[in-house]
């Protein structure tokens, strides 16, 4: 009876696998085992109600258009000047400043950088010289034939003196000659006279002979005199000459940028060695290097079209005092655009007054800061710390916290975020799980099967973005961007999950346009909210380091702010289009130099920004308006010509093809001068297609 049983659960057990395989457990029992013919689980489907905000269409995105032209980026390039000038002084000598002498000491030019300085010369016995001058300073700008620094003038001027007083004798000395050849050519006249009238007993030729030798005398020694003149003159010009090389001067044609500066005032300096070095600013050169496989098409199209995409650094509009202790983690303006905030492992919230460089006010909290949100109407404000839990601060109150939420996440609170209309807010954690709330802290729902949530995110959420079509876009560390369909009791998946992000990119934005951004290693593409086709790509310049840290559009989408661990810089870019390439537009360089953690746009159409870095900084930037971004790309030269290419040639590092374009500097009333030596440039060649 024992094999017998044996022998038909030994059955059953083989017929079990064959239907397992088979598929046909999952017809009979209607589930999938992950092995049959149907993959998807049966999913009940959740009403999520009606929308959580009005929504608004999305905008439809420009057509690409069809161009009769290609472009080829050559990058990095720099800018190089084609003169120089190494100011030295032709015999040795001591430095007695570097700067414009200004007679009568008065100010040449109202610069505080500049202010007027007087040095006194000893000149022997009781005599002392003054001189009054505007010292120069690295990056100042000097003009052609421009006094740059003068060497101790004593000696010379002494001389100078010298041979001044000497002329004045070899002239006194011509003068006392002149009247005696004067007077000796009277009395010689007289004689002859007398001579003429009495004969030769009255004046004899003794007489006449002698006056007639004194006047050829007096002749011969005026024509010395005249010619001491002459000598004395002559050495008076050389001895000025050598006075006149104790000024320095610019040698370069238009302006020059003052490079360096290699001795200090008081300094000895010998003949020819270096005192300054001076890079001509007016006349510059582009050039760079471009991979071998465009040579034939480039030397082609000689003299080809070009346009240069500058990239210029700026500092931040105000250096805060370093308020907190640890990174900055979190950074959000305020909705009135007068006040922004920091969030800090230090466990406090600092609120800052755009003016001030010290903190307004600063909220601690009891575990490390990760996250903060502001609404766009009125003055509240969300913490999201590392133990969980979420506060809410009304910024009018800030010594009372409205609410605190405590047991919702498992784990620091990693992304915040409020609804267009501010009425509703989310919250994304490290336990890879978004909540959507009310503004007041009521939880609403969380993004789970409950609520229409079959594939939550599994990984770390790192940004979360409300959109006008109420919908949430949420980044994640499991490499996923998706867009979620809100409603006011669950949420659904507007578009399947957006794959195989490569990147570090933690803080990604979305634009009123409908374009999210999706990092991908060394590009950042811009992908259509609509039906997740890329629009377009942005390259890294020079593709040196992937985009790290973060990735943001402004309020309006018109430009783009990518960064930041490394190096304290943040990059500023007109955002690209179908029909147009990005443009880096400005570097933002902190003076620490430290990674930056965290960014924020300020809203509507003001042009700020606010950062934060690791070492605790937390920095407010002006961005340059509308009209400086669209005229940041340089088409046409100082002299209003068109840019092109004047040299195509191998280099000798093999694979690589040189290109060079040389440039009148263009200026405009704002920047000055738009390209100086050793700034880094995209050189944009325009080539004719098909050819």
């Amino acid at each position: 009876m024992f094999r017998v049983f044996v022998v038909v659960l030994l059955a059953v057990c083989i017929a079990g696998g064959v239907a397992y395989y088979s598929g046909m457990l999952n017809d009979v029992m209607g589930f999938d085992t992950g092995g049959g013919k149907h993959s998807d689980p049966k999913k009940v489907e959740v009403d999520i109600g009606d929308p959580l905000y009005e929504a608004v269409a999305l905008p439809k995105l420009a057509a690409a258009k069809q161009k009769d032209y290609r472009e080829i980026v050559v990058e990095p390039c720099h800018v190089v000047p084609r003169d120089k000038q190494e100011i030295s002084p032709s015999r040795d000598a001591q430095l007695l400043f570097v700067g414009q002498e200004v007679a009568g000491g008065k100010q040449l030019v109202a610069d505080p950088s500049r202010p007027l300085k007087k040095i006194s010369v000893f000149q022997g016995g009781q005599d002392w010289l003054d001189f009054y001058f505007q010292p120069w300073e690295e990056g100042h700008y000097v003009d052609f034939d421009q006094m740059v620094a003068k060497l101790d003038p004593a000696l010379a001027t002494h001389e100078s003196n010298s041979k001044a007083a000497k002329i004045l004798s070899a002239k006194a000395d011509f003068d006392a000659t002149d009247a005696i050849l004067d007077e000796s050519i009277k009395k010689y006249e007289r004689l002859k006279r007398l001579r003429d009238q009495k004969g030769p007993s009255v004046v004899t030729d003794e007489e006449l002979g002698g006056a007639d030798a004194t006047v050829k005398k007096y002749k011969g020694d005026r024509v010395q005199k005249q010619e001491a003149i002459k000598s004395a003159e002559l050495e008076k010009l050389q001895a000025d000459i050598i006075l006149q090389l104790h000024d320095l001067r610019s040698k370069i044609p238009g302006k020059s940028i003052i490079k360096k500066i290699q001795k200090s005032n008081g300094e000895g300096v010998k003949a020819q060695e270096t005192v300054m070095q001076l890079y001509g600013i007016s006349r510059l050169k582009v050039e760079g290097s471009v991979d071998s496989q465009y040579q034939s098409i480039l030397q082609k199209h000689k003299n080809a079209r070009c346009y240069l995409e500058p990239s210029d650094d700026m500092a931040p509009v105000l250096e805060l005092i370093k308020a907190h202790r640890a990174e900055v983690t979190c950074v959000g303006f305020c909705a009135d655009g007068q006040h922004f905030v920091s969030g800090s492992e230090d466990t406090s919230v600092c609120i800052w007054e755009r003016g001030q460089v010290a903190s307004k006010y600063q909220l601690w909290h009891k575990s490390p800061v990760r996250s903060v949100a502001c609404s766009p109407k009125g003055a509240w404000l969300l913490v999201g710390c590392a133990d969980g839990s979420i506060t809410l601060w009304d910024l009018t109150q800030p010594d009372q916290a409205v609410k605190v939420i405590t047991d919702q996440h498992r784990g620091p609170v990693t992304a915040l975020a409020f609804s267009p209309d501010g009425d509703y807010f989310a919250s994304g954690g490290e336990d890879n799980s978004i909540v959507m709330w009310s503004a007041d802290g009521e939880k609403m729902y969380a993004f789970d099967a409950d609520h229409g949530v079959n594939e939550p995110h599994q990984g770390t959420i790192t940004s979360l973005n409300f959109t006008p079509q109420c919908t949430l876009v949420s980044a994640a560390r499991d490499n996923t961007l998706r867009v979620w369909t809100l409603g006011k009791k669950g949420a659904k998946q507007a578009l399947a999950p957006i794959t195989n992000r490569g990147g570090t990119v933690g803080q990604l934005g979305v634009s009123p346009q409908g374009l999210m951004l999706f990092d991908k290693g060394k590009s950042i593409q811009l992908v259509s909210m609509a039906d997740r086709s890329t629009v377009c790509v942005l390259d890294n310049l020079a593709g040196s380091n992937p985009f790290d840290t973060l990735a943001l559009f402004s309020p309006d989408g018109s430009l783009m702010l990518t960064g930041g661990a490394g190096e304290g810089r943040l990059h500023l870019w007109k955002t690209p289009t179908r029909n147009e390439r990005a443009f880096q537009v400005r570097e933002l360089v902190t003076k620490d130099r430290t990674g930056i953690t965290s960014a924020a746009f300020s809203p509507g159409k003001q042009r700020l920004a606010v950062t934060g870095s690791k070492d605790g900084f937390v920095h407010l930037w002006a961005l340059p308006d509308e009209t400086t971004v669209e005229k940041h790309r340089i088409w046409q030269d100082g002299n209003n010509q068109a840019l092109k290419l004047d040299l195509v040639e191998p280099e000798q590092n093999a694979g690589k093809t040189r290109i060079a374009a040389n440039v009148e500097n263009p200026q405009n009333a704002v920047d000055g001068f738009r390209l100086r030596p050793g700034q880094r440039i995209t050189v944009v060649v325009v080539l004719p297609l098909g050819n």
